[in-house]
């Protein structure tokens, strides 16, 4: 089974392939899927499918599983990568395989409801799990940073936000703070906002496996002002009970010291919006009202009225 990306016509490429000395039989498509960042979501689908142990090798593009669990992958890859609808322009990346003996005893239908098919977990769930017990030495795993930098990496490029916070924080640990910080930007510009709050104390002088020496107040307002920009179009699924919000909100207007710029002003507001919202509908009344007193007395205190 070869899982590849192309931006050229699929069965095109299948001839190509079919006409190599050495292939036995012909290629043929088996499924194809439309990326915008082809290159991003062959990298996820190679790193989902060696997780699981059925890549030949890191330098090739075959791997031993059947058509319906490569079909699976993809689909599971254009579901977390949030894929556009197809367009005849757009890259793809595409599963041919042999064209002998194609689905054995799976039928077409089988293989067309393999897209309704529920996913009841992040794809690197188990890796992060024992990237965790590599790192702490938890259980029986002895304790190998190396074997948890591998699995960390393994777990970001599947999209885990928390591999790219251990990675930056083992880096840093370890002296080597440009890559602890790459590690962090890398999150941060996928949206993940631990990342940015990583960032924000790193710049603000408050992260303990980072040097002093990268401190500087104006990059750690730019991250909580990032922070804030992407949390207020759902605060609620970052702090359920907006303790925590309230808390960085208050080390945000901090930094600022009342000398926040038109952007600021525009996210502060957004935010504490949605904020102020998401606290009047806390199921304690009273707990709803102590947080919003609290929210406008800090947003007066530093002459922002909402």
């Amino acid at each position: 089974m070869k899982i590849g990306k192309t931006t050229r016509d699929t069965d095109k490429r299948a001839a190509e392939l079919s006409s190599a000395t050495g292939v036995p039989t012909p290629f043929i498509i088996a499924y194809e899927a439309y990326f915008d960042d082809c290159d991003h979501a062959e990298t996820y689908i190679h790193t989902l499918l060696e997780v699981k142990g059925v890549r030949l090798a890191k330098n090739r593009e075959f791997f031993t599983l059947s058509a319906s669990e490569a079909i699976k992958a993809v689909i599971q890859t254009q579901s977390k990568l949030d894929s556009p609808a197809p367009s005849q322009q757009s890259p793809t990346v595409d599963v041919p395989l042999p064209d002998s003996n194609l689905y054995g005893d799976q039928t077409l239908n089988e293989l067309s409801a393999i897209e309704n098919e529920p996913d009841q977990s992040e794809p690197w769930e188990q890796v992060l799990s024992e990237a965790y017990d590599y790192h702490f030495g938890s259980d029986d795993s002895l304790q190998d940073k190396s074997k948890a930098i591998k699995l960390y990496k393994m777990a970001a490029k599947l999209g885990s936000e928390e591999a790219h916070v251990q990675l930056g924080e083992l880096y840093a640990d370890a002296g080597d703070y440009a890559k602890g910080l790459d590690w962090l930007k890398s999150g941060a510009d996928k949206g993940f906002l631990t990342c940015w709050l990583e960032l924000a104390q790193v710049f603000g002088g408050k992260n303990l496996y980072f040097d002093d020496s990268l401190t500087s107040t104006e990059n750690a307002i730019k991250c909580y002002r990032r922070f804030f920009e992407i949390v207020a179009k759902a605060p609620a699924r970052f702090d359920a009970d907006g303790t925590k919000l309230y808390s960085l909100l208050n080390h945000y207007l901090t930094l600022l010291n009342k000398r926040e710029n038109d952007r600021d002003i525009i996210v502060l507001r957004s935010f504490t919006t949605k904020f102020r919202s998401m606290l009047l509908a806390l199921p304690d009344e009273s707990d709803a009202k102590a947080k919003c007193s609290a929210l406008s007395n800090l947003l007066e205190q530093y002459k922002l009225i909402n």
